[in-house]
């Protein structure tokens, strides 16, 4: 828990930046995403996971790739590389004993980040309401 309490500011930057830069309400549907990805991890593995992630079929699985790969290259050079996918840092770092640890952290700290944003929303709904 100690690990994810550092990604969690990271993530939220990264979230204003991704997400709310473009569309002010996050789509429910990233909550889901992200929490199916710990899950594979945890069955399948890191490398069935990010593929079945990085399948560009959808938008917000998308979305969700580049959010986990800032959070963690940001917590970990203070920089990020806006043109690395998730499966081009996976290959980069597959040798990495701490890779499963990093995107298990990062993905948390996402979901944590995305639960606040959205608390956010329902406020501001109940407050116009």
């Amino acid at each position: 828990m100690k690990r994810v309490k550092q990604y969690i500011p990271i993530a939220v930057d990264v979230i204003e930046d991704l997400f709310i830069s473009e569309n002010p309400k996050i789509p429910d549907e990233y909550d889901n995403i992200v929490c199916q990805f710990g899950l594979s991890i945890r069955r399948l593995g890191v490398k069935s996971a990010v593929y079945a992630l990085s399948q560009k079929y959808k938008k917000n699985k998308e979305a969700v790739c580049k959010a986990i790969v800032r959070i963690i290259q940001i917590h970990d050079k203070g920089i990020c590389s806006k043109d690395d996918t998730l499966i081009e840092y996976v290959k980069a770092n597959i040798s990495n004993p701490l890779l499963k640890s990093k995107l298990m952290d990062a993905s948390v700290a996402l979901k944590l980040a995305l639960r606040v944003f959205t608390e956010v929303d329902i406020m501001s709904k109940n407050m116009k309401d």
